[in-house]
């Protein structure tokens, strides 16, 4: 994230956003690309406002593309308005 020059703030949330997300998994699924879309759904249905849920989506869906390469996870995944 610091190569695509990211700032450090950005690069903070992002990963606490992350690791609540592995968190919340942790013992239901054994590897995160096991985790099914609709589950992603469900956990980011549980923010409120706006601006989490787009800082939680934006923080799972690049983990899921740039580590995962699971890009197909999000197709049916929009940013909230």
């Amino acid at each position: 994230m610091e190569y695509k020059k990211y700032s450090p703030n950005s690069i903070d949330n992002y990963c606490s956003c992350l690791g609540k997300f592995l968190l919340h998994y942790d013992g239901k699924f054994t590897e995160p690309i096991k985790i099914p879309s609709n589950e992603l759904i469900n956990y980011l249905s549980t923010f409120k406002e706006v601006n989490t849920h787009k800082a939680n989506l934006s923080a799972i869906k690049l983990f899921y593309q740039k580590c995962l390469n699971q890009n197909h996870k999000f197709d049916k995944i929009e940013y909230p308005r």
